[in-house]
């Protein structure tokens, strides 16, 4: 028998079918038939089985569980206890502030209606009545006197002539303050500074200026020689007068440098305005500038205009 060797022939990759041989393998064909079928039997069940596993582990992934069933994970574990606590502290935090919303609502209402329960008693109450009566007429007699003083030229500066002099301080207004100026006088000019501010603030006075120059007869009738001055009259009656800024500052600052209280407290001892000072003011009060603050008052020099 000739061998692939001696053939010199290339090794064949496939052998060649024996006739002799072929019944002597016959009876192995039904047992390789049997093995090939329980193979591909064995190889669904492998791949289902797979299958299988695979979604398992998919499951078990979305769970949070991967690879091992963690009975700690379960609704009686502790961490399942800790990730459900954390999923329910937001709901659990806001249904607290709205507890706490809805208790402060409800007590705010209370103090409300407790309020109303006082004020009905209140109003059932004939003195309170009457005291709250009596309240709501004050403020509406002087709602009224204000606007009459404003109708009346209250609540600011007004410049007048000579020939409006006499009408203006003997007309309907209790209290008149004059402020004799003249235009080429600076310390005038600071006078009425602090007068246009005292103005608005005390309308139950009104406040003049008259210039000095343009009203000869005046000053001399009122021997106004200093300038500037501030008169003081009351129903037509000179009753104070002040002299430059005596007693507005102290001797030790600069003199043209003074406060508009100053100014305040000096009107409301002289009675044209109502002023109440303030602690600090009140200690200025008992300091040497209070006590040189020069108030002429009628008697003292000339009385003003019950002399024309």
């Amino acid at each position: 028998m000739t061998s692939l060797q001696q053939s010199g022939s290339k090794p064949s990759k496939f052998v060649g079918t024996n006739d002799l041989l072929d019944p002597m393998m016959r009876p192995f064909q039904g047992l390789k038939e049997e093995t090939e079928q329980a193979r591909e039997e064995l190889n669904e069940n492998v791949d289902t089985r797979v299958h299988q596993a695979m979604r398992e582990l998919q499951i078990r992934h979305a769970q949070g569980r991967q690879f091992v069933d963690d009975p700690d994970r379960a609704p009686t574990g502790s961490a399942y206890q800790q990730s459900q606590q954390q999923l329910q502290q937001p709901y659990t935090t806001t249904a607290a502030n709205n507890l706490n919303i809805a208790v402060k609502d409800t007590t705010d209402n209370d103090d409300d209606e407790e309020d109303e329960y006082w004020d009905s008693d209140q109003e059932d109450d004939p003195i309170w009545e009457a005291m709250r009566q009596r309240r709501l007429q004050e403020i509406q007699q002087a709602h009224q006197q204000k606007n009459q003083e404003l109708a009346l030229g209250h609540g600011q500066v007004r410049t007048i002539v000579e020939q409006e002099f006499l009408a203006e301080c003997t007309g309907q207004s209790e209290w008149v303050v004059v402020h004799f100026f003249h235009n080429d006088y600076e310390r005038c000019k600071v006078m009425d500074h602090h007068l246009q501010i005292i103005a608005p603030l005390h309308t139950s006075c009104k406040i003049l200026r008259l210039d000095a120059a343009k009203a000869p007869f005046f000053v001399t009738k009122l021997q106004v020689r200093t300038l500037p001055t501030v008169m003081v009259f009351r129903e037509g009656k000179s009753v104070a007068r002040l002299i430059g800024f005596e007693g507005l500052t102290s001797p030790t600052k600069d003199p043209d440098a003074w406060k508009t209280s100053a100014l305040q407290r000096w009107l409301a001892g002289a009675g044209a305005i109502q002023y109440k000072p303030s602690k600090d003011e009140e200690e200025e009060d008992d300091s040497s500038a209070r006590r040189s603050n020069r108030v002429v008052h009628r008697g003292l020099v000339s009385t003003g205009l019950d002399d024309f």
